[in-house]
């Protein structure tokens, strides 16, 4: 992770401007990323944007923060400091995928096909897969990862 520059003061007061601290979570009211999660630009109009939660650990911890931020509260707007905790990107994945934030199966926005399709593959499974390829728009590679149980689980 890039390491966070040192913040002026005129930073500092553009920073403390975009969080409202007036219920139990502070909030980022500044720009989201296409994540949901708070950016701020340190540098001016040719800065660099950082993660706003990022910028309030190093607030907060007076160190640079650690390879993940992580939020207790899953928030991603969130800077209060009792909801950031560090950890790795192994947990970080755990984490989402322990919560279901993971899109698998149909959610996915480049799925073709959808848990019904599966079910009928399957239960049509002693049928030829290069039939069933055809008929559902997919690989005849897919079909068998369907079937055997090695996507879609």
């Amino acid at each position: 992770m890039r390491a966070i520059p040192a913040l002026s003061e005129r930073d500092l007061a553009r920073f403390w401007a975009k969080v409202d601290r007036s219920g139990e979570h502070w909030l980022w009211t500044g720009s989201p990323n296409t994540d949901g999660y708070g950016v701020f630009r340190i540098g001016g109009r040719q800065g660099q944007d950082f993660k706003a939660h990022r910028i309030m650990w190093l607030l907060t911890y007076g160190d640079q923060p650690p390879n993940c931020v992580l939020h207790r509260c899953d928030t991603p707007l969130c800077v209060t400091p009792a909801c950031l905790f560090d950890g790795s990107r192994a947990d970080n994945n755990a984490d989402r995928d322990q919560k279901g934030r993971q899109a698998r199966g149909e959610r996915h926005g480049r799925a073709k096909l959808t848990e019904a399709d599966v079910l009928a593959i399957r239960a049509r499974s002693h049928e030829p897969q290069r039939v069933l390829a055809t008929e559902f728009g997919v690989s005849r590679s897919r079909i068998s990862r369907i079937v055997n149980y090695k996507e879609w689980r």
